[in-house]
């Protein structure tokens, strides 16, 4: 269940940056105020520059992930975006219906089980979804 909770939290971030906007205008940098000299000099010395966090070792492996018809579409985007990123790593994502992808999650048929809602305890039990952690990606809103 630990690869459920990681393979989630990638498929949100992969989902986050995704929305991130790239198309915005640069702002511009405010104009040099004057300065007065003056006879103190700094003794600090510059602030180091933030480095970026180590890049994701190279992944390999397959993922399978099930369940909800109206998640689908975001689902096999990030799957899609995240393999272009990872060539070693295979994502089958399939619909069903959200009662599928909860079962077959549980059951271990799948990786990763996709429903529009969540899990309630009687659930947990009725299905034995022992130690499976839910993790919200996204907000499907119904018309």
């Amino acid at each position: 269940m630990r690869r459920f909770l990681i393979v989630g939290l990638i498929i949100t971030a992969l989902i986050l940056s995704a929305c991130g906007g790239g198309d915005t205008e640069p702002t511009p940098a405010p104009a040099e105020q004057p300065t007065t000299s003056t006879a103190e000099q700094s003794t600090t010395a510059p602030a180091e520059q933030a480095t970026e966090a180590p890049a994701m070792a190279d992944l390999s492996g397959k993922l399978t992930s099930a369940g909800s018809s109206a998640l689908l579409p975001l689902i096999q985007l990030a799957a899609t975006q995240f393999q272009q990123m990872h060539e070693g790593v295979e994502i089958t994502v399939t619909a069903g219906g959200s009662g599928a992808g909860r079962s077959q999650v549980c059951q271990g048929q799948v990786d990763i089980g996709n429903s529009d809602v969540p899990l309630s305890d009687q659930e947990k039990t009725d299905l034995n979804c022992g130690d499976a952690v839910e993790t919200a990606v996204a907000i499907q809103a119904f018309g």
